[in-house]
């Protein structure tokens, strides 16, 4: 089913039967009434009842959503430490190995576990030495654990959004 674009009357009318008790689907008198007021079929006001318990946050058994307690869903702003892993991967995932083996047909997914597999078989030492790469890269300018302006765009959008 495609979705359906309401009016703003109609949208209108599902509010204000949504504030007079139209909150489940479960309630037929009351759907029957939306049906006839907004003229849509009960199946899209059994979605936009939906819709609208998630907008809401009424889609789960604990309750509202409480905008009062003023923590974020996600923290912004900062990057997570690398580590001797994440040095390695970078390094190998940009390596010749890798693009050839993209080259010669095999997947993204093929890629990464030949990457994990030559991690494992790495030994102490240079595992050790990766982790000290992994420190210097973090310990650097304190500004450069910043997040780039776009990544941070992004994450204030997809905020913006879950919370909307």
């Amino acid at each position: 089913m495609p979705p359906t674009k309401l009016s703003a009357e109609q949208l209108n009318h599902l509010r204000e039967l949504w504030e007079a008790g139209l909150n489940s689907a479960g309630d037929k008198k009351k759907l029957s009434e939306a049906v006839q007021a907004t003229g849509l079929t009960e199946k899209t006001i059994k979605y936009w009842i939906g819709n609208e318990r998630k907008r809401r946050g009424l889609a789960t058994k604990r309750g509202p959503r409480d905008s009062d307690n003023g923590a974020q869903k996600y923290v912004l702003g900062k990057k997570r430490k690398k580590s001797g892993y994440s040095v390695f991967k970078s390094s190998f995932l940009s390596s010749e190995k890798a693009h050839k083996m993209l080259a010669d047909g095999h997947g993204p997914g093929a890629v990464q576990k030949q990457a994990n597999i030559e991690y494992r078989l790495l030994d102490g030492a240079e595992k050790e030495s990766l982790n000290k790469k992994a420190e210097e890269q973090n310990s650097g300018d304190p500004s450069d654990s910043r997040i780039p302006r776009q990544q941070l765009i992004k994450k204030l959008v997809a905020n913006i959004d879950s919370n909307v």
